[in-house]
């Protein structure tokens, strides 16, 4: 048996069957099968993260033409990405953030209401920018031979599944 003392609390543990067990008679302590733990409570649900970290490769999955997605909250910071490892998350997220904040003035400026989509064209491709539920913004980077209207399709499916996550 160990005594711990942690601040103002006091209490002593012992190991019973791999597991720490407090001195309290009404802790629940669950038997240890095969070195695993079994727990009284049911397991977590998926984290949000991870559900919209699987929204986005299912995206990506789903469309021949986009090649990284992203989901950045309205002030600038990653919420989840399925970017290539020479992207910077960080500064895909600021630059969203500043096209976003670009696009809302100039649609509210010329009297166009709420903005919902932004769109870039390059060179080599496109940049989408999209509200996922008023809620965050959906990046999609697509090849230059995309068919625009299979990415917006998706991409509009995307935003719909974030914005119920949300």
């Amino acid at each position: 048996m160990e005594h711990i003392k942690t601040g103002d609390w006091e209490y002593e543990e012992e190991q019973v069957g791999g597991v720490y067990a407090t001195g309290d008679e009404d802790a629940q302590i669950s038997p240890v099968e095969n070195g695993s733990v079994e727990t009284t409570t049911p397991i977590a649900e998926k984290s949000r993260e991870r559900q919209l970290n699987e929204v986005l490769e299912k995206l990506l999955h789903s469309s021949d033409y986009l090649e990284a997605a992203a989901l950045v909250s309205f002030d600038g910071l990653i919420m989840a990405s399925a970017l290539p490892a020479e992207v910077e998350e960080d500064r895909v997220a600021a630059m969203s953030a500043a096209i976003l904040s670009l696009g809302e003035k100039a649609a509210h400026e010329l009297g166009k209401g709420n903005l919902t989509q932004v769109f870039v064209e390059g060179e080599r491709g496109f940049v989408f920018l999209m509200s996922a539920q008023e809620k965050a913004v959906l990046v999609g980077i697509a090849r230059k031979e995309a068919k625009l209207g299979l990415v917006f399709y998706d991409l509009k499916n995307a935003a719909q599944e974030i914005g119920e996550l949300l």
